[in-house]
């Protein structure tokens, strides 16, 4: 079983600290080990055995979650005679590109450089976008919900003209949720209609989306 849980824990490698350091997160709560990492929980007495016993095998199990998750390249950087709050705050100084400006900056740039490739879905190239999207949120180099849609929209591939040229002629443009929305709606009706694909059908599925969130926006 913890193997299995190890499985599903992301793996830490050079770019990308912040998600890693979510999703780990969720599983060091799960085995009550996360607040012993954060360097909230100390250490009981020894002399307090079994307290003390307890405690040791939380935080041996979340030193195994951690350097389990680490990619071999990655795992040079700690080592079993650290604890486990030591272990943590090293991977983040040595991984958390978030700390610096520059390292921001760096985010911000691949974002800006970030395109669809054409052996993937749409929905792969929305999730990159969102998690930088998320990463730099609350910073000075935080992506507005005005860029971050402008570039979707501009990096969309040929197939989405249709649905583009509708979203840009629709006042007062539309949220990030609604846009990502549409294009799911929009891919899903491409897929569809495959073999006999006329772009109506784009228009009809993006227009009755854009009626949708008309109709919401005037609601609220």
């Amino acid at each position: 079983m913890i193997v299995a849980t190890y499985r599903r824990v992301v793996t830490l490698h050079y770019g990308n600290y912040n998600q890693w350091s979510s999703n780990i997160q969720v599983f060091l709560c799960a085995i009550n080990a996360l607040d012993i990492v954060l360097g909230i929980e100390q250490a009981p007495p020894v002399n307090q055995r079994t307290s003390y016993n307890e405690f040791r095998l939380r935080s041996g199990k979340g030193f195994a979650m951690i350097y389990h998750s680490c990619h071999p390249d990655i795992r040079e950087f700690i080592n079993d005679e650290m604890e486990l709050p030591e272990a943590w705050t090293t991977l983040k100084a040595k991984l958390d590109n978030t700390a610096s400006r520059a390292g921001r900056t760096l985010i911000l740039r691949k974002f800006n450089q970030l395109r669809p490739k054409s052996d993937e879905q749409i929905q792969t190239y929305i999730s990159q976008l969102l998690a930088i999207h998320r990463t730099l949120a609350g910073t000075d180099q935080a992506i507005s919900e005005e860029v971050f849609t402008s570039h979707l929209i501009s990096t969309l591939p040929p197939a989405f003209n249709s649905f583009v040229d509708i979203v840009l002629h629709q006042p007062g443009g539309v949220t990030i949720d609604s846009l990502i929305t549409m294009i799911r709606e929009a891919e899903v009706t491409m897929q569809n209609h495959d073999s006999g694909y006329s772009s109506s059908n784009l228009i009809m599925t993006t227009t009755s989306a854009l009626a949708v969130e008309v109709g919401s926006s005037r609601g609220r």
